[in-house]
């Protein structure tokens, strides 16, 4: 299951070290920028914490906290922490160097190893490929099932690293922002070798080199299929490469702009699913494309909705769990809340026939931030907010 980006603009406390359900430390501050669901119910988090009392489990790859050389004397470093369907830790650790650590992405592997990528200005920051010298450096880094062992972490010089897949061997894929004309250099063949906005690029899977990378429009969002040819998509356009990064597939751009970011999936026939929204209205389109790009439908729901992030089950029925700042939002019968509280933001789900044509299920979530939204292998809805929110049907 491909779980999608975009993240939900929203600081959380993550919860001290947790022992048959209960909290056994006090929470300290940390700040989540994505979480990814299994199909087995298991949430691998990602963020950044200034916390040196931040609760690492024995034996994990990273467990103290580093201290600052930068500049100012305030570093936040990143965590990664493995959350068992209980809500209970498998394990966590620190990901970090003497510097900033800005995880932004995380994703996981048939296997259970974890794929992290963002940004760091650590210069000894954990790297089996260092990047050329310079002050900022995004980052590829895998660890083991277990969390306690680097299996690599790919640098290279870069502005920024936005969004990560991985396909069924394990290749790491990852779009982000190439900063100067001389920072990256795509690869010979390349689907685009001038420099552009944004770019897209492929490691193999042992983590040492390229396989391909190609400069691209900017794209908040990148998913794969099973015959590792990447799809795209940002407020503009959704788009699928090759699977060599040579040619494009296909583009297709927005039927009209909405404004904030998108988020793409795909299924296992290779259809796209794209959901575009920013909260601040004035709607959420949400649409599908065939394998060869032919688009299958477009939905909107008036309204300020973000969209955050979207899973499909086997029906091709589409989840979308993001957040909403008005009422007037569709709602069915069963909903966990028909409205938000008086004065507030909250969470909002909704569920979509294989059609687009009709809203099976939609309800608001006061209260609640909701960072992932996932299908397990019988076609329950997951999502990790600390109630339940997805619909039964």
């Amino acid at each position: 299951m491909r779980l999608c980006c975009v993240p939900l603009f929203a600081a959380v406390l993550l919860t001290g070290a947790r022992s048959n359900g209960a909290v056994t430390a006090q929470p300290v501050p940390a700040d989540v920028a994505d979480v990814a669901i299994d199909p087995q119910g298991n949430a691998y988090v990602t963020g950044t914490t200034t916390a040196a009392e931040f609760p690492t489990t024995a034996g994990a790859f990273q467990t103290g906290f580093a201290s600052c050389t930068q500049t100012g004397g305030t570093c936040y470093h990143g965590f990664v922490v493995k959350l068992k369907p209980s809500g209970d830790v498998a394990w966590a650790t620190f990901l970090e160097g003497t510097g900033g650590d800005s995880p932004s992405r995380i994703a996981f592997d048939a296997n259970g190893a974890v794929y992290v990528t963002g940004t760091t200005t650590s210069p000894d920051f954990p790297a089996t490929h260092p990047a050329p010298q310079g002050a900022l450096a995004a980052f590829v880094t895998k660890l083991n099932a277990d969390g306690a062992s680097l299996v690599y972490s790919f640098l290279f010089n870069a502005d920024g690293a936005i969004d990560l897949a991985v396909d069924t061997a394990g290749a790491a894929y990852v779009t982000g922002v190439p900063g100067s004309a001389a920072s990256i250099v795509a690869t010979p063949g390349a689907y685009r070798t001038q420099n552009g906005p944004g770019f897209v690029g492929k490691l193999n899977p042992q983590g040492t080199d390229w396989a391909y990378l190609t400069f691209f429009e900017y794209a908040d969002s990148i998913a794969v299929n099973a015959a590792g040819e990447a799809y795209l998509a940002s407020a503009l356009f959704a788009a699928k490469l090759n699977a060599t990064g040579t040619a494009l597939a296909w583009w297709e751009d927005s039927p009209a702009t909405v404004a904030g970011g998108a988020c793409i999936t795909v299924d296992r026939y290779g259809s796209a699913y794209v959901a575009r929204g920013s909260g601040y209205g004035p709607r959420a389109d949400f649409e599908k494309f065939s394998p060869d790009g032919t688009r299958l439908y477009l939905k909107s729901l008036e309204g300020e909705i973000g969209v955050g992030r979207v899973a499909v089950n086997s029906s091709g029925e589409l989840y979308m769990l993001g957040g909403a700042r008005n009422l007037g939002l569709p709602v069915t019968p069963g909903a966990i809340d028909a409205t938000l509280y008086a004065g507030e933001n909250g969470g909002y789900i909704v569920k979509l026939d294989s059609a687009g044509s009709q809203v099976l299920y939609a309800s608001y979530m006061s209260n609640v931030r909701g960072y992932a939204v996932a299908v397990d292998a019988a076609g329950s809805c997951m999502s990790p907010v600390g109630r339940p929110t997805c619909p039964e049907a």
